[in-house]
């Protein structure tokens, strides 16, 4: 068996960096800060490919008002409402973010995004967006 990884090698995955502690023919051990994670052998390619993502994908800005974006298993998205608590379907209902915490919430699950309002802003004055928001004819608005 092909191990696509080595012992000491770090991963990026959920946007964290992960440590691989062990690999043998049953999976691959990987470790963050407060994490563990145990990777079965069918899940590598996974993994390889959300580390090749997380690698591409270019530093958020430090600055700024930041919202976040919530995609559901069906592929409908969400904005955060203020103080984390729920989720609205109006981009003007969403919460104001700083950096610091959108940084820390768009670490913590695959399905939540941290976008600056000004990038979500351009996107809908430029027309590259609109039902993927939450807003635009697909929704009735």
């Amino acid at each position: 068996m092909t191990f696509p990884f080595a012992e000491g090698q770090e991963v990026f995955l959920y946007d964290k960096v992960w440590s691989v502690l062990g690999i043998d023919e049953t999976g691959l051990l990987i470790h963050s800060a407060k994490d563990v994670l145990f990777v079965e052998p069918e899940q590598w390619e996974a993994l390889a490919e959300a580390d090749r993502e997380a690698r591409a994908r270019p530093s958020p800005p430090s600055s700024g008002i930041w919202v976040i974006q919530h995609t559901l298993p069906n592929g409908d998205q969400l904005w955060w409402r203020p103080n984390s608590c729920g989720y609205t379907s109006e981009l003007v209902a969403a919460g104001c973010y700083s950096a610091e915490e959108a940084a820390r919430i768009d670490s913590g699950r695959p399905s939540d995004r941290a976008m600056t309002l000004e990038s979500v802003v351009e996107q809908l004055e430029s027309g590259t967006v609109g039902a993927a928001f939450g807003i635009g004819a697909a929704h009735g608005r």
